[in-house]
C-alpha cells in the first residue's frame, strides 16, 4: 500500500480553498450560531498573559549570569566553594511542593 506523499512528489492539501471552506464552515459567533460579519476573534485568557509576560521575562534574562559563574569559578579556585546539601534538598522539596500545587485545580 502506497500513502499518497511518502515520495518526492507533492501532497495535494486541497489548496486555498479547502482552507476557505474550513474558515467558512467554522466561523461562529457568541450565540453559537456562523458569524455574520465574517470577521475572526480571539480570546486571550489572564492566564495566557501571564504566561506570555512571564515568556518575554525569561526571554530578556541574559542565558548565562557571568558575575555569578565568575564568583563560583574564584571561590572554587580558592578552595573555598562549599556545597550546601541540607538547603539544596530544601529547594528541590520546595520546587517538588510548587510542582504538585500546580496540578490541583481550585
Amino acid at each position: 500500500m502506497r500513502i499518497k506523499g511518502t515520495d518526492s512528489s507533492p501532497v495535494d492539501n486541497g489548496g486555498p480553498r479547502a482552507v476557505e471552506r474550513v474558515r467558512r464552515s467554522t466561523a461562529v459567533g457568541s450565540g453559537g450560531t456562523p458569524a455574520q460579519s465574517g470577521a475572526d476573534s480571539v480570546h486571550i485568557t489572564d492566564s495566557a498573559r501571564q504566561l506570555a509576560g512571564l515568556q518575554q521575562a525569561i526571554h530578556d534574562l541574559p542565558e548565562v549570569d557571568t558575575q555569578r559563574v565568575e564568583t563560583v569559578q574564584q571561590s572554587i579556585d580558592h578552595g573555598q566553594y562549599r556545597v550546601d546539601a541540607s538547603r539544596i534538598a530544601d529547594k528541590l522539596l520546595q520546587l517538588e511542593g510548587e510542582l504538585a500545587g500546580s496540578g490541583k485545580k481550585a
